[in-house]
């Protein structure tokens, strides 16, 4: 199948699998790959088979990890996907690493920069891992946003990875938000998970460059879903009326919110919700998930 550009894989037919890491190079014009329901180690095996920056534009995959957690596992798939995917065509790259046990039979997490190779993928357009794993740190975007302009979608979702016995500073702040607002222009959706709500320093968000009027009819609308935490503050008022100017200060194209209570704070100026009350909002447009 010489002439193939997409390709979806599904585990758990080893014959057939092995035999395409095994063989020689296929699927040579292949843009799109998905791959769901193989080990980390398949996944590295079959990314090998291919030539050095071979031109993928989409990569989906769905793995499963050892119970052991070997850091040079997951160390050894980053590489070949650097080494194997071309940085100037890859737009796309979406990955899934869950769990052969359930996590609570035994613990290991990874720090962050084991991915930080992935910041070479500078043509990306949506960025996507779910993952139980890695302590996700504000440093990581700070790290990595420079590099991701193109940005569009920024999905990053662990779960409920964090015990209560962990320091708080293995996860995101609001204050993650803000290389994403200094160098991610085109984003749109974005997804994280908090554990802490307080406002960002201000002295921070003064250097954000702020689009003229005219720049931001042409910027795309954002929405946000900051996900739960159980580190996050019971639901009040006043927390909601915070974020969303804060929201609204790093992202003046915001336009919805995974919270109808922040959304309203978010629209409540618009010409068309200034006659409605919060209350009247959530029950016309939702329920308000809790921030927690």
């Amino acid at each position: 199948m010489p002439a193939l550009h997409s390709v979806t894989l599904v585990g758990g037919w080893a014959f057939t699998f092995e035999e395409l890491v095994t063989s020689p190079v296929f699927f040579p014009k292949l843009e799109e790959l998905t791959v769901s329901e193989v080990s980390l180690s398949e996944m590295t095996s079959l990314l090998t088979s291919f030539p050095a920056h071979h031109s993928f534009k989409a990569i989906s995959l769905v793995m499963q990890t050892d119970a052991t957690g070997e850091e040079w596992e997951v160390e050894a798939f980053i590489q070949a996907l650097c080494s194997h995917c071309n940085p100037a065509t890859l737009t796309h790259l979406r990955l899934t690493l869950f769990d052969e046990m359930p996590w609570e039979d035994f613990d290991w997490t990874l720090d962050c920069h084991v991915l930080i190779a992935l910041r070479q993928f500078t043509q990306l357009r949506e960025f996507s891992i779910k993952t139980h794993r890695i302590q996700w740190t504000d440093q990581f975007l700070k790290d990595f946003a420079p590099s991701w302009g193109s940005l569009r979608i920024l999905e990053i979702s662990s779960g409920d990875m964090l015990r209560s016995s962990q320091p708080a500073e293995f996860n995101f702040t609001m204050e993650s938000l803000i290389p994403l607002a200094t160098f991610c222009p085109n984003l749109h959706i974005i997804t994280l998970e908090l554990y802490n709500w307080d406002a960002p320093n201000p002295a921070l968000m003064q250097v954000i460059p702020r689009p003229s009027l005219k720049e931001q009819t042409s910027l795309p609308m954002v929405h946000v879903c900051l996900g739960h935490s159980s580190y996050a503050p019971p639901k009040n008022l006043r927390v909601e009326r915070r974020v969303a100017t804060v929201l609204k200060a790093l992202f003046p194209n915001v336009r919805s919110a995974w919270n109808a209570g922040v959304e309203f704070w978010i629209r409540h100026d618009w010409p068309e919700y200034q006659d409605l009350t919060q209350e009247g909002y959530a029950i016309r447009f939702g329920p308000v998930v809790p921030l927690w």
